[in-house]
């Protein structure tokens, strides 16, 4: 909470706008597909279902951070780490999220660019 509760990096809403992602994101879809940019079957990958979902935020934690002497203490004593706070590096994980399938399919074409660009360097 402490990492979500900095007002510098995070903002809290009131509303999701989730469903309206959903519909902007079919409305490009679609005129991509209207526009001959994509064809059927890349249209049906790429439209988001309803069953989709928002993102979900997790934490890795940091341990390499603790310091040496709660670590000592971790070894006699696990409830230790309630006295301790280990920070955390933040994931968004979009699986099933609307935006899922448009990152993988970005990936797809831009991934071989990339992977040429670093062979000449």
């Amino acid at each position: 909470m402490d990492h979500l509760n900095d007002p510098i990096h995070y903002e809290q809403v009131d509303k999701s706008d989730f469903e309206e992602l959903i519909k902007i994101l079919n409305e490009k879809i679609n005129n991509l597909y209207r526009k001959s940019y994509i064809d059927d079957t890349t249209l049906k990958y790429l439209s988001i279902p309803k069953n989709t979902r928002l993102g979900r935020l997790y934490f890795l934690p940091k341990i390499h951070k603790v310091n040496d002497q709660d670590r000592n203490q971790l070894k006699v004593n696990k409830e230790w780490l309630d006295n301790i706070n280990i920070t955390g590096r933040p994931i968004v994980s979009l699986c099933n999220s609307p935006l899922e399938k448009v990152g993988t399919f970005l990936d797809y074409f831009i991934n071989p660019v990339v992977k040429t660009t670093m062979d000449l360097h």
